[in-house]
């Protein structure tokens, strides 16, 4: 956080989004690793941005909304659509971005929406955007997934060299937590 004194200052001078020059944040070094690969394409979302490899990559990628965006519009629900499964490395539950799709999805009280913000490129001109988010939530990811896994038996725990790893069904996890939020959040 930064003093509200600063905040059109960066909105200013902030660098735009560049799918193949920013940076990750918060991620780590192996998803920043994994989007420099040849062949990974990125999403254009300036906060939530994806990135993909293999034949679907266009497909997940595609349409990447700015508005909720780890909702509908995302890759999260193209991977959903797909089938896909989560592969949680060296973190656990409180780290399973898949969950935010299931918050998008759920009807629950005190569900907020905020306004979010990042430097763009729009037809070649630099600049800042807004747009709808939820108010993200991660606080009961780890309960939600440990019920979850008591529930189904459906998260598979091992070892990636010397991380822990667990690989869970998306669509099995998104719409339990879908029922668990409206059932749990207040």
């Amino acid at each position: 956080p930064v003093p509200e004194s600063w905040w059109q200052r960066i909105r200013e001078q902030m660098p735009a989004y560049d799918p193949d020059l920013t940076p990750l944040r918060g991620m780590g070094i192996i998803p920043d690793c994994f989007r420099k690969q040849k062949g990974v394409k990125r999403s254009d979302h300036p906060i939530h941005s994806f990135a993909a490899w293999g034949k679907q990559k266009d497909e997940i990628m595609y349409g990447h909304s700015l508005e909720m965006g780890l909702g509908e519009d995302s890759p999260l629900a193209r991977i959903y659509d797909l089938g896909g499964h989560v592969l949680l490395l060296g973190v656990g539950n409180l780290n399973n971005t898949s969950l935010h799709l299931a918050e998008c999805r759920a009807s629950y009280a005190g569900k907020k929406e905020t306004i979010g913000g990042a430097p763009i490129m729009v037809d070649g001109v630099r600049q800042w955007v807004e747009f709808k988010e939820l108010d993200w939530n991660s606080d009961d990811f780890v309960d939600l997934a440990e019920q979850f896994g008591q529930e189904t038996g459906l998260i598979t725990y091992g070892h990636i060299a010397s991380a822990a790893a667990q690989l869970i069904p998306q669509r099995e996890i998104v719409d339990y937590a879908v029922n668990w939020m409206e059932r749990n959040r207040k």
